[in-house]
C-alpha cells in the first residue's frame, strides 16, 4: 500500500514540479504549488518514519538513499515561498531527488491498475523522459536559455538512445547537464525494465509472476534462476565493457584535452554513449575530428558492436568461453545475430568504400578509407556517430545506409531497428520459398510458425510506422527535401541519430512527431501495437482452407 501511494505521489509531485520549472506562473499560483510540495515532502517524511519504526525496515534508508534529500535543509523548511532557498532548496530540489529515488514504486501502482508489462515499459520510458527534461530545466544544466520542447527532445533522444539533437549538444549544456544526459543514456541503454528489475533484485524485492514471465521472454531465459543470472550479468558486463572502453579511450585522449579530468569525463561519456548505441558526442561535429585517427574509430566501433549484439548473445558467448565448450552450445539466436551482423558489416564496408572512395573519402589515405568505411558500416546500425559529413555522400550510399538503419541491431541490445534476427528469419523464409519448402530451417533447427509470423508483423509494423510518420513530417516540414525527411524518419524510428541536417530545423509539430517516433522505435513497433490493441480471447475453431493467387 505504501509503495502504491508513493508511486501516485511521485506522479503528482512530478506534475507540480513541471509546472514550476517549465511554465511562468504567477506568485499566487506558485504559493499554492509550494504548499502542495510541502505536503508531498511531509508525506514522504511520514512514509520514511513508518517504514523504519513501524514496519521495522531500517534497510530502507540504505536502499533509498535519495530519501535523505528531505534533510536539505531542515532548518529552512518553513521559509517564505518567495525566498530563493525556500522555493528551490527546500521544496523543488529535495522533492525532485526523492521522486527520482521512488520511481521504482511506480511498478506497484501499475500492478494495482492492472497494467500489462508492455504498458509499464512504455509508461516507465515516458516518465523517465519527463523527469529527465525536468532535470535539464534546472539552471545548473544549461549554459543558455533553451526552450522546454528542446529539453524534452534531448531527454527523449537520450532515454531512447537515439542521438538526434535540436541544439548544439556539446556547448548548450554544462558538465552537470552532460552528466544528467549520460545517466539517461545508461538507463535507457540497458532498458528501463531491466534496470528496475535489477534494482528490485539487489533490494531483495520480489517480482510478480507477470513481470518474471515478461523478463524471461525478453532474455530467452528458461527459468527465474537463469533470468536473475542474466540480469546481473547484464549489469556486470555493461560496467566491465564500458570501463575497459573508457580506459582505452583515455589512453588515446589524455593529450587531446587541456586537463586529465576533461579527458577522463570525455572517455567515460563516449564509452557509455557508444556501448549504449546512443550517438551523443561532446564534439559539435561528432567523430569528424578523428577521421584520421583509426585507433579512436576502431574503439568506438568495437563498443558499438558489443552494445548492439544483444545481452542474451553476450551471455551465451561468455558461457561458451568460461565453461567447457563441449557442454555449452551456441544458441540459434547467437548464430543468427552474430552471422547477420558480420554480413551487414562486410556489405556496408564494401558499399561505402566503393561508392565514396572518390567522393567523401577522396582526401584520405587507403587505410583511413577502409577504417572510415568500416565505421560508417557499424555506426548506422543504431549508433549514430559520423566521422565524415554524411550530407556530402552519394545518394546510393545514403540509400544503403537507410537499409542498415532499418535493420538495426540485435534483440535484447541497446540498439533499435527491426533487429538482425528478424531480418535473418525473413531471409531464410524467402530462401525456403524459392526452394519450394513448406518450413523454415536455419542451422539444423526449424523456426516455429508463431516466430515467423511475429517477424513478419515486426517488419510490416516498422514499414507502416515509417510511412505514416514520413507522410506527417512532409506536411509539417514542407520546405524539407523528401530524402531528408525519409532519412530523418528512419533514423528516429531505428534510434540511430544520424541526420542530413533537418533536426535543428524541425518545427514544433515536427519535434513532437520525432519524440513519439523515437519512443516507438525504442519500445518496438510490435510491442507498441500490442499495447494499443485490445485483448481478445483465443478462437477455438478453424475455418476450412482455400488457396489464393499471390503472384
Amino acid at each position: 500500500l505504501l509503495d502504491r501511494i508513493s508511486g501516485a505521489i511521485c506522479i503528482l509531485s512530478g506534475a507540480t514540479l513541471s509546472v514550476e520549472l517549465i511554465l511562468h506562473v504567477s506568485e499566487s499560483f506558485r504559493d499554492i504549488l509550494w504548499q502542495f510540495n510541502q505536503a508531498f515532502i511531509a508525506y514522504f517524511a511520514l512514509d520514511i518514519l513508518i517504514r523504519i519504526f513501524i514496519l521495522r525496515q531500517p534497510k530502507h534508508v540504505l536502499t533509498h538513499p535519495l530519501d535523505m534529500a528531505i534533510l536539505i535543509p531542515v532548518f529552512a523548511l518553513w521559509q517564505p515561498s518567495h525566498s530563493v532557498w525556500g522555493s528551490i532548496f527546500v521544496t523543488q530540489l529535495p522533492l525532485l531527488l526523492i521522486t527520482i529515488g521512488r520511481m521504482m514504486h511506480l511498478y506497484s501502482l501499475f500492478q494495482f491498475l492492472r497494467f500489462k508489462p508492455v504498458h509499464s515499459l512504455i509508461a516507465g520510458f515516458g516518465i523517465l523522459i519527463f523527469v529527465g527534461s525536468l532535470l535539464l530545466s534546472l539552471p545548473l544544466s544549461t549554459t543558455t536559455a533553451i526552450p522546454y520542447l528542446d529539453l524534452l527532445f534531448t531527454a527523449a533522444s537520450a532515454v531512447c538512445v537515439t542521438g538526434l539533437n535540436t541544439v548544439d549538444f556539446a556547448h548548450a549544456f554544462t558538465r552537470f547537464g552532460h552528466g544528467i544526459i549520460l545517466a539517461l543514456i545508461q538507463i535507457g541503454g540497458i532498458g528501463f525494465m531491466t534496470f528496475t528489475t535489477l534494482m528490485a533484485i539487489l533490494m531483495n524485492q520480489r517480482m510478480s509472476h507477470r513481470e518474471t514471465s515478461a523478463m524471461q521472454e525478453a532474455f530467452m531465459a528458461f527459468n527465474r534462476k537463469e533470468l536473475i543470472q542474466m540480469i546481473i550479468a547484464v549489469f556486470r558486463y555493461t560496467l566491465i565493457i564500458e570501463g575497459i572502453g573508457a580506459l582505452a579511450l583515455f589512453s588515446v585522449w589524455h593529450t587531446h584535452f587541456p586537463t586529465w579530468q576533461d579527458a577522463a569525463f570525455a572517455s567515460i561519456f563516449h564509452s557509455i554513449s557508444a556501448f549504449c548505441n546512443a550517438g551523443f558526442a561532446l564534439f559539435s561535429d561528432s567523430m569528424m575530428p578523428f577521421q584520421n585517427a583509426p585507433g579512436v574509430l576502431s574503439l568506438i566501433s568495437i563498443l558499438i558492436f558489443l552494445g548492439g549484439i544483444g545481452f542474451p548473445v553476450l551471455f551465451n558467448l561468455m558461457q561458451y568461453i568460461s565453461r567447457d565448450a563441449k557442454r555449452t552450445r551456441f544458441r540459434l539466436q547467437t548464430k543468427i545475430a552474430v552471422g547477420m551482423s558480420l554480413i551487414l558489416i562486410v556489405l556496408g564496408t564494401s558499399v561505402t568504400f566503393l561508392s565514396e572512395q572518390h567522393r567523401s573519402l577522396a582526401h584520405m589515405s587507403f587505410p583511413d578509407k577502409v577504417v572510415n568505411s568500416l565505421f560508417l558500416s557499424v555506426s548506422p546500425r543504431t549508433a549514430g556517430f559520423n566521422a565524415i559529413d554524411i550530407s556530402t555522400m552519394h545518394m546510393a550510399s545514403l540509400f544503403f545506409m537507410m537499409l542498415l538503419m532499418f535493420i538495426g541491431a540485435s534483440p535484447g541490445s541497446t540498439g533499435g531497428g527491426i533487429k538482425t534476427t528478424t531480418f535473418g528469419i525473413l531471409l531464410a523464409s524467402f530462401l525456403s520459398t524459392l526452394r519450394m519448402q513448406n518450413k523454415v530451417e536455419i542451422g539444423q533447427r526449424q523456426i516455429p510458425l508463431p516466430t515467423l509470423m511475429r517477424a513478419t508483423a515486426i517488419v510490416i509494423m516498422g514499414a507502416i510506422t515509417i510511412m505514416v510518420f514520413c507522410f506527417i513530417l512532409l506536411y509539417t516540414e514542407p520546405n524539407a527535401p523528401f530524402q531528408m525527411v525519409l532519412f530523418e524518419t528512419i533514423s528516429a524510428f531505428s534510434t540511430v541519430g544520424l541526420s542530413l541536417g533537418l533536426t535543428p530545423l524541425l518545427s514544433v509539430a515536427g519535434k513532437g512527431m520525432i519524440i513519439v517516433l523515437m519512443l516507438i522505435g525504442r519500445v518496438g513497433p510490435f510491442a507498441a501495437a500490442i499495447a494499443l490493441a485490445s485483448t481478445k480471447p483465443r478462437v477455438r475453431y478453424q475455418y476450412p482452407e482455400e488457396d489464393i493467387l499471390v503472384a
